[in-house]
C-alpha cells in the first residue's frame, strides 16, 4: 500500500469521498488493514472477492482460511462484518407488513434462511394489523419429506 498515494487509499477516501466510492475490493482492503509479509493487501482483497463471486454469498470460515494471507483472526473479522451487514441492512420483520403471499419473502426470517440446504416448515403467527407476532420452525426436512403433526 505504500506505493498507492495517500489520498487514493481505501480509509482516506472513506474520509474524503465516502464509503460509496469504494469498489468492492477496497472495501475490503479498508476492513483487512495490512496484508502480511507474503502477501499484499490488495492481492488478499482481490481473492476474497473473487471467491465471494464464485461462491455467490455463501462463503464460510474455512473458505476464507483457504486464502493465503488469511488466518483465524481476519476470517472471523471478515465474516462478523458481512454478519452486521445481513442484520442490519435487510427489512426488519416488524416494519414488513404481509398482506399477501408475497409479503413474507420480505421479512428478515426468510433471509436469514437463504444460506439453508434443507427445508424448513415455519409457522409465522401474524396480528389483525398484518404484522409479525412470532415466528417459529416447526420441523426440519428430512431425507425426502417433512413431518408436520396436524395440531402444529
Amino acid at each position: 500500500m505504500k506505493d498507492v498515494p495517500r489520498l487514493d487509499r481505501p480509509r482516506e477516501k472513506i474520509a474524503t469521498k465516502g464509503v460509496t466510492s469504494l469498489s468492492d475490493q477496497e472495501l475490503i482492503e479498508s476492513i483487512l488493514g495490512r496484508g502480511t509479509k507474503s502477501s499484499d493487501v490488495r492481492v488478499i482483497a482481490r481473492d476474497i472477492c473473487t471467491l465471494l463471486k464464485d461462491r455467490q454469498s455463501t462463503v464460510k470460515y474455512k473458505d476464507l482460511l483457504s486464502i493465503p494471507g488469511i488466518g483465524p483472526s481476519k476470517a472471523a473479522q471478515i465474516l462478523a462484518c458481512f454478519e452486521m451487514g445481513r442484520r442490519y441492512c435487510t427489512p426488519h420483520s416488524g416494519s414488513v407488513k404481509v398482506t399477501k403471499p408475497q409479503d413474507v419473502l420480505l421479512l428478515t426470517i426468510i433471509a436469514d434462511m437463504r444460506d439453508t440446504r434443507q427445508e424448513h416448515f415455519i409457522c409465522i403467527t401474524l396480528n389483525g394489523a398484518g404484522e409479525v407476532i412470532d415466528s417459529r420452525t416447526i420441523t426440519v426436512g428430512l431425507l425426502n419429506h417433512s413431518l408436520v403433526h396436524p395440531r402444529e
